[in-house]
């Protein structure tokens, strides 16, 4: 487990490992994949047909993925996998987000 920086209550602060752990247990109180759980029940009520934690991402949704530069001057960078999903790892589209 991570060092604490902040006493508890006092400082507002995200965490990938505190969201991280969150996903897990949506995992194991559910028995579903935290990808498929979160398309299934939050995504598809919503009708965010464009959006993903699948890594890498699925080939009808590559076209619709804005690319990531390090600076405007240089070529984009691949697709990134964040091993610590669901902390940073969804795929909008380009554009609205949630999709229309």
């Amino acid at each position: 487990m991570p060092e604490r920086i902040f006493p508890p209550g006092v400082t507002p602060a995200y965490s990938n490992y505190a969201t991280a752990t969150a996903g897990y247990i949506v995992q194991r109180v559910s028995g579903e994949p935290f990808d498929r759980y979160v398309a299934e029940h939050i995504f598809k009520p919503l009708d965010m047909q464009r959006t993903t934690f699948v890594q890498p991402l699925p080939d009808n949704l590559k076209p619709l993925m804005s690319s990531g530069y390090v600076q405007a001057t240089q070529k984009p960078k691949p697709f990134e996998f964040v091993e610590a999903y669901p902390a940073g790892s969804v795929s909008p589209p380009r554009g609205i987000w949630p999709t229309p």
